[in-house]
């Protein structure tokens, strides 16, 4: 993460030429391997600095709304699930958390800014404009990275699937890169956050995998507002994503039954 300072934009040397503008569209082909590394790389830059923007106190009420206790993200430890989540949160906390409904968020805050670069701002923008949705993981090619130039560490060194995203409320697909989700993820249902950085579609999970249950009172609760306004309300309502992460948590790592010594039998 970057040490800028509190509420200054970020360094000026994180600045960057405009990158691809072939990249292939939302419904065709999977976009170039460097043209996913730089859309990778762009967001990657820009999430460190949005959250080095926010003040502690600020980042701390994030946290405890999103998982109701500021030391949680701690409780996941090497679970395989705690990058995911901790992704989850802090796309979260600079997209769309606001300490009350008056007030923006870090990326729209940032945004009217005018000392940030180009690049910087449309990655921003990507955040802002953002869409939430329920979507099924199909036809997945995993990379083991996003194939990006040696020197670019933070790239080259992100795994997850070229896949073919479905909105199971509206029937709708479009070609995404998920970031973090590998083979055994095609097939499930997964709140992803998709955002748009130079014609890249990239597809951020929200939250877990669901449940078929979950799948179903989402779908049938929310299918008949619209994506539109779907987005808006799975926005507006995103801390409750911690709550289906600290499920996921608890079901992967049960607690361990004590054990009785034969003193205590």
């Amino acid at each position: 993460m970057t040490t800028t300072p509190k509420g200054t934009p970020g360094p000026q040397d994180h600045r960057e030429e405009d990158g691809p503008k072939d990249a292939a569209s939302a419904a065709g082909a999977a976009p170039p391997r460097g043209a996913v590394a730089a859309a990778l790389h762009r967001l990657d830059t820009t999430l460190d600095a949005l959250i080095d923007w926010m003040s502690d106190d600020d980042l701390g009420l994030a946290v405890e709304r999103y998982f109701g206790d500021a030391d949680v993200l701690f409780e996941f430890g090497a679970d395989p699930l705690g990058a995911l989540a901790s992704a989850a949160f802090f796309e979260w906390a600079v997209g769309d958390h606001r300490r009350d409904d008056r007030e923006p968020t870090a990326a729209e805050s940032a945004l009217g800014v005018d000392a940030w670069s180009p690049v910087q701002r449309a990655a921003f923008a990507a955040r802002r404009d953002a869409i939430l949705g329920l979507y099924r993981v199909e036809q997945g090619v995993h990379r083991a990275d996003a194939g990006g130039p040696a020197n670019e560490a933070a790239c080259s060194s992100v795994g997850g699937l070229d896949a073919r995203i479905v909105d199971v409320t509206t029937g709708e697909f479009s070609a995404a890169f998920v970031p973090g989700l590998s083979h055994a993820d095609v097939g499930a249902v997964h709140p992803l956050r998709v955002l748009v950085v130079e014609r890249v579609r990239v597809a951020v999970v929200a939250g877990p995998a669901l449940r078929a249950g979950g799948v179903e009172s989402h779908a049938s609760s929310l299918a008949a507002s619209g994506p539109v306004a779907l987005s808006r309300r799975l926005r507006l309502e995103g801390a409750r994503m911690g709550d289906l992460w600290l499920d996921a948590h608890a079901v992967a790592s049960p607690p361990v039954a004590a054990v009785s010594s034969p003193k205590e039998a």
